[in-house]
């Protein structure tokens, strides 16, 4: 009887070239880089508010802007982190200045 004749040897896997590093975006962002990031901000603050970590407040004419914290409230509906609501509201108060809380 003959034995069955041996497999072929397979050849060793070649050497695969290192993927080239990723070089770090520098400079502004494109115009599309733009809207993901508002995008995903604004998804981010929504779930902060709808999970009790942040509120949305405004602040009320004649003024713009309101300041506190490190924490800056404008006309427009700003997130805040829940636990500076309180003293926001209470500093405003004493400046005279009008914070309306949306959410």
């Amino acid at each position: 009887m003959t034995e069955p004749a041996a497999p072929a040897a397979t050849p060793p896997p070649a050497p695969q070239a290192e993927a080239p590093a990723v070089k770090p975006a520098t400079g502004p962002l494109s115009d599309a880089e733009r809207e993901q990031l508002l995008a995903l901000q604004a998804r981010q603050a929504t779930a902060l508010v709808d999970a009790g970590e942040a509120a949305v407040m405004t602040v009320g004419e004649p003024h713009s802007e309101f300041i506190y914290g490190g924490v800056t409230v404008t006309a427009d509906p700003t997130t805040v982190p829940a636990h500076l609501v309180a003293p926001l509201t209470a500093a405003a108060a004493e400046a005279g200045v009008t914070l309306t809380q949306e959410s």
